[in-house]
């Protein structure tokens, strides 16, 4: 439904007790009326793109049977902690919401999330509760410009398959990183110029000269651990010294792109990576010679 002049909605709303879909997407409505929290068949909301509506009402947590919540392109600047209470909601789409800042620390009660979008908001960092929610599939991060880190408790996501944190401003991942057991695809790649003004340093290369400055970020030791990932882009993220042997115990890999990192070689253990279908090592100005293949 794309009624761009449509500005309100009556009371009355409140009143279609069987609606189970209720899509409002690009309209110029102001306000969602307390009444919809009366719709406890809903299913469906999608209020993407309007505009002109920046708050949701606390009533939302009357929607107990929602499950797919659209809030795309929305201009709010924060979620009602209300939003806890919808623990059906198995897809919740916030992506494109560029004055959103935070997160309540109740999304971590949604524990039937299997898909959460905040592609392109303006949130620094996800609450620690994030690591509740043991049925989230996918998490989409991309271009969050403001993010700076992840919490801890991203390791307990252990349903997590696809985690796109392309363009963040993320450089330093937590040890429990490695706990992401079943973590599939990764794509972190930044854009030159765009990261952090820090070299980034694998953490298992102590003797890099570099890695004695406290201001370099990291790699924990933890990330060999995924060994169910199959594609890594980690395109620019100014990896420096050499790239720890344990990258063989990523055995799954298919796809890794390097490209445009700082480090100086390869580890032969590569040759491990027996599944491996691309390489991409592209401006790495700092390589020297590649480890021998099979």
């Amino acid at each position: 439904m794309r009624c761009k002049s449509l500005t309100a909605i009556l009371d009355s709303i409140g009143n279609l007790k069987s609606l189970e879909e209720l899509l409002f997407d690009s309209s110029s409505i102001k306000e969602l009326p307390a009444s919809v929290g009366s719709l406890f068949r809903l299913k469906y909301l999608s209020l993407g793109y309007c505009r002109s509506l920046s708050k949701l009402p606390d009533s939302i947590e009357g929607l107990a049977s929602l499950v797919k919540l659209c809030l795309e392109g929305m201009l709010i600047t924060e979620v009602p902690v209300q939003i806890g209470t919808l623990n059906l909601v198995k897809k919740l789409e916030m992506g494109n919401c560029q004055l959103l800042k935070y997160l309540p620390q109740s999304i971590g009660k949604m524990l039937s999330i299997t898909t959460l979008v905040l592609a392109d908001a303006r949130i620094t960092e996800l609450p620690e509760s994030i690591g509740m929610l043991e049925r989230l599939i996918m998490l989409k991060l991309n271009k969050c410009k403001q993010l700076q880190r992840l919490p801890s408790s991203i390791g307990n996501l252990k349903s997590l398959q696809h985690l796109l944190m392309s363009e963040t401003s993320v450089t330093d991942l937590p040890d429990e990183f490695g706990m992401l057991s079943s973590l599939i695809v990764l794509k972190m790649r930044k854009e030159p110029h765009t990261g952090s003004r820090q070299d980034t340093v694998e953490h298992s290369d102590p003797t890099n000269s570099n890695a004695q400055d406290g201001q370099l970020i990291v790699l924990p030791r933890s990330f060999s651990n995924l060994s169910s990932l199959k594609e890594l882009d980690a395109h620019a993220w100014k990896l420096s010294g050499m790239i720890s042997d344990e990258f063989e115990k990523l055995s799954s890999l298919e796809v890794l792109n390097l490209s445009r990192n700082n480090f100086c070689s390869l580890p032969s253990s590569l040759r491990g990576l027996s599944l491996l279908k691309d390489l991409a090592l592209s401006h790495c100005r700092e390589l020297k010679s590649l480890p021998p293949f099979p």
